[in-house]
């Protein structure tokens, strides 16, 4: 039996956010039994999309569904086909994900009145508080993004595995979220005296724009820009990760790869704020996700060389 899981650009995000649909879809699999996912995209032409697009225009947001949405299933092993939909189904191949809010009574329902159906509570398939409560028993399915072989030999090849990656935030929607370069300058520079390379990895707006993740004179991953299997190998050989939250963040937490992620609370924004967290992720202030490992953290500060460095001498002691 293949699970077949609907995302519908119509409706829902064209960000890492989809890491997150995905291993709710893993988990659902694992729930039913099936064997495999088969992905099916559903993408208009993108000025007609019917979701805010923030400081986006036409031509990034087609980078972002060529860079990021259809590379991100191969990092699922489960995934044994992606099939790209211009034009809207008639009907829903069964069993699906997300499922329907209704019993089906019949093998012929309507894609028109599933995804009509679904359009106000899509959000709830992006939040880990929903998703916890449907499938808390199945931990190891939220660990499911994993580099393919040959990317994790080409990297191994180029840095080794004696590094730490540092995955910037540069954006300009809610700047208040993004990275403080001097601290991560000073946080590189502390690595590489402890016989560590820090590797960089720039904000995708940032690499293509202003470029700032240059203040920091340290190696970039260039080839982590263009290629998810590449990045994600990057984390897998590390013996850290480093990153704040948002931008590529979702990829690190649906691993099984060691990282810290702080930010995770934003003053000024809300979808950072602790009352989000409780009430869409369903954690209380300085809790971990469920499915998290004792490698991985999530920091409930911001990004300050204090709070950074402190939390870098715990895991020298560990590395």
């Amino acid at each position: 039996m293949i699970l077949t899981c609907y995302y519908d650009l119509r409706f829902q995000p064209l960000t890492f956010d989809f890491v997150i649909f995905l291993a709710g879809a893993n988990a659902y699999r694992n729930q039913i039994k099936a064997i495999g996912l088969e992905i099916k995209i559903i993408y208009p032409d993108f000025k007609e999309r019917g979701i805010a697009t923030n400081l986006f225009n036409e031509d990034e947001e087609l980078w972002k569904f060529q860079n990021i949405i259809l590379k991100l299933p191969a990092l699922l092993s489960k995934v044994v086909s992606v099939n790209l939909l211009k034009e809207i189904p008639e009907i829903v191949s069964l069993p699906c994900y997300p499922p329907p809010l209704t019993e089906i009574k019949s093998n012929a329902l309507s894609y028109l009145n599933y995804s009509e159906s679904l359009k106000d509570i899509y959000k709830f398939f992006f939040s880990l508080g929903f998703l916890r409560k449907k499938f808390f028993e199945y931990p190891e399915a939220f660990q499911c993004f994993v580099a393919p072989t040959d990317s994790l030999k080409i990297i191994q090849e180029k840095y080794g595995k004696n590094y730490i990656t540092i995955s910037l935030r540069t954006k300009l929607f809610q700047s208040l979220r993004n990275s403080n370069l001097q601290s991560w300058h000073a946080v590189c520079d502390y690595i590489a005296s402890k016989g560590l390379q820090p590797i960089i990895l720039p904000d995708f707006e940032d690499y293509f724009n202003a470029q700032s993740f240059k203040e920091i004179k340290h190696p970039v991953a260039h080839e982590a820009m263009l290629d998810l299997n590449l990045r994600m190998a990057l984390y897998e050989n590390a013996k850290h990760n480093l990153a704040v939250s948002g931008g590529a963040s979702p990829l690190l937490l649906c691993s099984k790869v060691p990282y810290s992620i702080f930010k995770w609370v934003v003053p000024g924004i809300s979808s950072c704020s602790p009352e989000h967290h409780r009430n869409f992720n369903g954690l209380n202030f300085g809790e971990k996700f469920w499915f998290m490992r004792d490698s991985q953290s999530l920091i409930w500060a911001d990004d300050s060389i204090d709070f950074v460095m402190g939390h870098l001498k715990i895991i020298f002691n560990n590395v």
